[in-house]
């Protein structure tokens, strides 16, 4: 693990978590350490559950979630937690808009589950003072654990919007640097794994600027489906994530990081509109039009279908355009949403 030395004259208040990933082992245990799959520390630092994931969800709550499906989201977020069956998995939910606020606290993940009234969407986005937030909070609760810690602890944050809320430390370029060091000091002293899910902007430019390896970023269409999609493929990072032991994830972060990651298979679903489809939103060469009968002198509207077909329909098909518009590309994606300033 890389060497690194935090001056506590800026350091996070996440930073009281003992350091517990000392590559030194001993064969002394104690009665605590006799535990199965536990990794024991030789200068007396609280040792680690080789089988223990701690899995931490940020979930925006802005007004602008709302075109997600809050039912859906919590339905894939309680999905997510519980296909990770493989270890044994605590969970805590937290969720954002211009109010920060804890919702579960280390739940057992078998248990874990998730309501659309628990993540109902309102107010503005207040990311980096709820991201610095979250992290400080979760170092608090594991600095509290003195018997045994988990030896993963995975960081999930799924946005749909940029900053425009957060106040005082928290504010601008100064909450950004703060933001950024949190993450860094947790990522370089204690190997936690960040996971930004986000939409209507570049996930790995925004990860870029909070210091989130490009590999851990994933941008996700606006929609019910493209939500779906995303958590599908969050799920399938985080299997891999686990399943990879602590020494190897130690003693060579950036490449465990890059094997485990999103996939460009990954990648691409998460980019539809629709749940599972694989590809691009957009026509593919060669494929035939099709057109539906219109009657006469009502104008025919052009439909991209996300499988990639083409059509084109007219308002006196109301059922069928009813069926294909969540295919349709969110229009308004790079403009503000209205609804953040409720």
């Amino acid at each position: 693990m890389p060497s690194v030395h935090f001056d506590s004259s800026v350091a996070p208040s996440a930073d009281t978590q003992t350091n517990t990933q000392s590559d030194n082992q001993t064969d002394t245990q104690t009665d605590t350490q006799q535990m199965p799959q536990v990794v024991v520390q030789s200068n007396g630092q609280v040792p680690l559950d080789e089988n223990w994931t701690h899995i931490v969800a940020l979930v925006d709550c802005s007004g602008s979630m709302t075109i997600v499906n809050p039912q859906n989201t919590a339905n894939e977020l309680t999905k997510l937690v519980r296909e990770q069956s493989s270890t044994r998995i605590t969970t805590t939910l937290a969720t954002f808009s211009n109010e920060y606020k804890i919702i579960k606290n280390k739940v057992d993940g078998k248990e874990f589950m998730v309501t659309a009234s628990e993540i109902n969407p309102n107010g503005p986005t207040a990311i980096q003072e709820s991201f610095c937030k979250i992290i400080d909070d979760t170092g608090s609760e594991l600095a509290a654990m003195n018997d045994v810690r988990p030896s993963k602890v995975i960081m999930i944050i799924l946005t749909d919007g940029a900053e425009n809320a957060s106040t005082g430390q928290y504010a601008g370029t100064q909450g950004l640097n703060l933001l950024r060091e949190k993450i860094k000091h947790q990522q370089e002293v204690y190997n936690w794994v960040f996971y930004l899910l986000a939409a209507n902007l570049d996930a790995v430019s925004l990860g870029k600027t909070y210091g989130i390896p490009e590999s851990c970023c994933i941008t996700y269409a606006h929609s019910q489906g493209g939500c779906s999609n995303v958590m599908n493929s969050t799920s399938q990072a985080l299997r891999r994530m686990i399943a990879t032991p602590l020494a190897q994830l130690s003693a060579n972060r950036t490449a465990v990081l890059t094997n485990t990651g999103y996939t460009n298979i990954e990648r691409n679903v998460s980019m539809n509109y629709c749940v599972g489809n694989t590809g691009s939103n957009l026509p593919m060469p060669n494929q035939p039009v099709f057109t539906l009968p219109a009657m006469p002198n009502i104008p025919t509207i052009p439909v991209h279908l996300a499988m990639g077909a083409s059509v084109t329909t007219s308002m006196s098909n109301p059922p069928v355009l009813t069926n294909l518009v969540e295919n349709l590309p969110a229009l308004a994606t790079a403009m503000p949403h209205p609804a953040d300033n409720i």
